[in-house]
């Protein structure tokens, strides 16, 4: 059965329509303004060709010895990056002890913390040390690329030790750190407490003989052909607008793998829509299990050593903008009373408040700057990674809790 369209769906189909009018009637200046299209592709790398895996290697999952300019947001847009003898994603060669005075700080991740299409001056790990070097701290900080949060545990075992931390700080992406991750994969918890066994090196992403399933069809609202029909219309055009313009870019839904509307898979690298549905399904509980797991591990290997451990909880932008929750719904045609989004965030607390691990979780702040109207926190057209705004945000509230706790 039809059902008649809420008063938002109106206002955003009129906007789309006078979009559509605009591009078909529109002035020389206008039309130009919004056919506007990216510079042709280049020959600049892309991240991908910066990570490989390599337990054995002491700076993480990044490629040693980089010093050039890479892909950036835009195609044709380049960003310069480097990286140490190691991996480390800093300026100079890392020395084995940080200079006298100086508190050494790492900073573990995956692509939010590696600095994706990002500048060498705008990544998180950068802009954290010049907000806490600014308030008075003699302070280095070093980015560690790892995909998954495992991987970052057989590091801090393996690796830390020799570059004398004082504190490691691990970033949690909402999402594929906990579907994609390699404990009881590529690693399994060790009988000796706080330590971890690699049993398979080639494993970068969990183990790919777990399929994803299908969510339940009672997270979707029920079928309109009619109401479908159109919805599929406006993020066509939604989609075309956007690959043509900037200004359109962030009218697009969040990016979400291979979903479609009523088919929507319980994981993927993007949105990992499952970690949100209440309740979640048997692999979503695994997977916090051993995030669970692998958090203890941490903090207990530090604890031992006497250095400090921090982890921050990086929300996918569905959690925090209630307008990209809404165009994913929307896209997917899912019912939102079935999720709760702060669900994996609250697990990760609780853990935190247990293992007694210093936790920051940045969402509420981010969902008071969308709020008070300001900008863009994340890439444009659906990506699920901060931009350089974004980054800042998240730096500043990452310095002064760590000002406030120390």
């Amino acid at each position: 059965m039809s059902t008649p369209q809420s008063a938002s769906s109106l206002k955003s189909n009129r906007l789309l329509l006078a979009a559509t009018l605009a591009l078909c009637a529109g002035g020389v200046g206008l039309a130009a303004f919004i056919l506007l299209k990216p510079p042709a592709a280049g020959t600049l790398p892309d991240y991908y060709a910066l990570v490989a895996y390599d337990p054995d290697r002491r700076g993480g999952h990044l490629v040693p010895d980089i010093d050039q300019d890479v892909q950036g947001e835009r195609t044709g847009n380049a960003v310069h990056w480097h990286t140490d003898s190691s991996g480390f994603r800093i300026d100079a060669e890392l020395a084995a002890a940080p200079a006298p005075g100086v508190e050494r700080l790492f900073l573990l991740g995956d692509s939010f913390v590696d600095g994706m299409r990002t500048d060498q001056t705008q990544t998180i790990g950068a802009l954290l040390e010049k907000d806490l070097k600014a308030a008075g701290k003699r302070v280095e900080v070093v980015i560690s690329g790892h995909n998954n949060a495992a991987n970052a545990w057989y590091w801090v075992q393996t690796h830390s030790a020799g570059f004398s931390p004082k504190r490691v700080v691990l970033g949690l992406t909402v999402g594929n750190d906990f579907f994609a991750q390699n404990l009881d994969a590529g690693m399994t918890p060790d009988a000796q407490p706080g330590r971890v066994k690699l049993v398979d090196r080639g494993m970068m992403d969990g183990d790919l003989r777990r399929m994803p399933e299908r969510l339940p069809a009672t997270v979707f609202i029920p079928v309109s052909t009619a109401r479908d029909a159109w919805t599929a219309r406006e993020f066509a055009l939604r989609s075309w607008l956007a690959a043509r313009t900037g200004w359109f870019a962030d009218s697009v839904a969040p990016v979400s793998g291979s979903n479609r509307p009523y088919a929507v898979w319980d994981r993927d690298i993007y949105a990992s829509i499952g970690l949100f549905h209440v309740p979640h399904n048997d692999f979503a509980e695994f997977s916090m299990q051993s995030v669970d797991t692998t958090l203890s591990g941490i903090a207990t290997l530090l604890k031992a050593r006497g250095v400090a451990f921090t982890v921050v909880i990086f929300p996918v932008r569905h959690q925090v903008n209630p307008r990209d929750w809404r165009l994913l719904a929307r896209s997917l045609a899912l019912n939102p009373s079935q999720f709760d989004l702060d669900q994996p965030n609250k697990r990760v607390l609780a853990t935190c408040t247990t293992e007694q691990i210093h936790c920051i979780d940045p969402s509420n702040a981010m969902r008071a700057h969308y709020a008070q109207g300001g900008a863009a926190l994340y890439r444009p057209r659906g990506d699920m990674h901060f931009n350089e705004a974004g980054n800042r945000l998240v730096a500043a509230l990452i310095a002064q809790d760590l000002r406030h706790s120390d």
